[in-house]
């Protein structure tokens, strides 16, 4: 078995980013962590002023590459968890060290998650459930459940 020939095989390298990565790695939905952008998407009908607009995208240019960052390193150490166990045979107390690295690092974009919406929450104030409505609609018209 060779992961990267299987991985090239599905299409990818195995480090891509276009691959659900980081998204499919948080716990409430695929497409909430990008939130931030489909809100600033649709300013005008949810209603946000100028300075929550200017707050959000500040918002965004600091959390997302700390996502596509974090979301890196699950893929990479997914990889050579993979590698390790997989193709050579290690055993679960062999690879122990690498399972709490990984661990350690999806708790990491948990917290990230949690308080990026937190913020949007406090940019946004009584304009968050209209927030919401919007990504829940777009979440379904591109039947990303």
């Amino acid at each position: 078995m060779n992961t990267l020939k299987d991985f090239k095989e599905l299409g990818s390298n195995g480090y891509e980013v276009c691959e659900d990565v980081p998204k499919r790695y948080f716990l409430v939905s695929f497409r909430l962590p990008f939130f931030i952008g489909i809100g600033v998407k649709h300013a005008d009908e949810i209603g946000f002023s100028k300075e929550e607009i200017k707050n959000l995208k500040k918002l965004m240019q600091e959390i997302k590459p700390q996502v596509v960052h974090y979301g890196t390193e699950v893929k990479k150490v997914e990889l050579e968890l993979v590698k390790e166990y997989v193709e050579k045979g290690a055993s679960l107390e062999d690879v122990e060290e690498l399972v709490e690295k990984l661990v350690q690092v999806k708790i990491t974009m948990q917290r990230l998650h949690i308080n990026c919406v937190s913020r949007v929450r406090e940019i946004t104030g009584d304009k968050f459930d209209k927030h919401l409505e919007i990504v829940k609609k777009y979440i379904k018209e591109e039947n990303d459940f």
